[in-house]
């Protein structure tokens, strides 16, 4: 309970610091971003990306091949992932190659839908001007999410909760090991949780299903409501407390 204490503790004395700024400026940055359809792909080819990857390395990749993204051949995209040095240009190349081709070139034959920011408001009525009114744990965001999950070749829970974090939802939690490792150290978790305790793989860490997922989502919902912070702003916290950055 002491370690519990502990971890609310440090948030709070991040909250009441300039950190509070900091990342106040990156969630009104990212809520921008659903306000154009390119914005939306390029977040969703972003992370894509970032999966099993430098999340610094990845921002810098997406500034430099945005233009890539949406208009390069497939070997043009992964000639250019090769370049600049990123860990798996072919397969990642194919993902964001299929998810423009499915959500920007051919999204009214695939869904219905004139644009990506059509297809995602059909889910919530969403106030363009003011994003705020997606603080809330409702199903129709959740179905949202899976919808996802379900369509983007490469996305996980992870992937998808981090898109739609990054294009202004805040009811979604990023859970990588990252944020595994700070419950466990912090005794919300315990310390063999979510590892294989036995046989070749003892120790290991599992890629967590969608039960564990919501598992931890929900532990993390339960302290942001203590701290009363939502989702988004919980993650870039804890995000600070493990590597004294904000980014997106």
């Amino acid at each position: 309970m002491m370690k519990q204490k502990d971890l609310f503790f440090k948030v709070k004395k991040l909250v009441n610091s300039d950190v509070k700024l900091k990342v106040d400026n990156t969630i009104k940055t990212l809520e921008k971003n659903f306000f154009y359809n390119k914005k939306i792909l390029s977040e969703m080819f972003f992370c894509i990306l970032t999966a099993n990857f430098d999340a610094e390395k990845t921002i810098f990749i997406q500034k430099n091949l945005n233009s890539c993204f949406f208009n390069c051949s497939l070997k043009d995209l992964k000639f250019n992932l090769k370049k600049f040095s990123y860990r798996y240009p072919n397969v990642r190349a194919e993902y964001i190659f299929l998810a423009r081709k499915k959500f920007y070139e051919n999204i009214k034959e695939e869904f219905g839908f004139d644009n990506i920011k059509s297809l995602i408001k059909s889910f919530k009525d969403i106030n363009d001007v003011n994003i705020k009114v997606l603080y809330g744990f409702d199903e129709d965001s959740f179905l949202l999410r899976d919808f996802f999950v379900s369509n983007v070749k490469g996305f996980s829970y992870k992937e998808a909760s981090h898109f739609l974090r990054n294009i202004g939802f805040k009811q979604f939690s990023i859970v990588d090991f990252h944020i595994i490792d700070i419950l466990k150290k912090h005794s919300f978790l315990e310390e063999n949780a979510f590892v294989y305790t036995s046989g070749k793989n003892k120790g290991k860490r599992k890629s967590l299903s969608k039960k564990d997922y919501y598992f931890v989502e929900n532990i993390l919902k339960n302290i942001a409501k203590k701290l009363n912070l939502n989702l988004s702003e919980l993650d870039f916290y804890l995000w600070y407390l493990e590597t004294g950055k904000i980014l997106k």
